[in-house]
């Protein structure tokens, strides 16, 4: 985790790299982790204008 909360997948949804979105969850990235903004890397595709990341970002609640 980098300065302010950031990991490799914040990252990748930053530059909308899916490839990499996709490898480091396959490997037990964390889409729950949030920026000291708050923000995940699902609210950083979103504001992107990434929506080929949104599927791979989305949480899955359980109710």
């Amino acid at each position: 985790m980098q300065s302010g909360g950031w990991t490799g997948l914040h990252e990748a949804a930053l530059l909308g790299n899916e490839e990499i979105i996709m490898l480091l969850l396959k490997n037990g990235a964390n889409k729950m982790i949030k920026k000291n903004d708050g923000k995940t890397a699902y609210d950083i595709a979103l504001e992107k204008g990434y929506n080929h990341l949104l599927h791979h970002l989305k949480q899955e609640v359980n109710l």
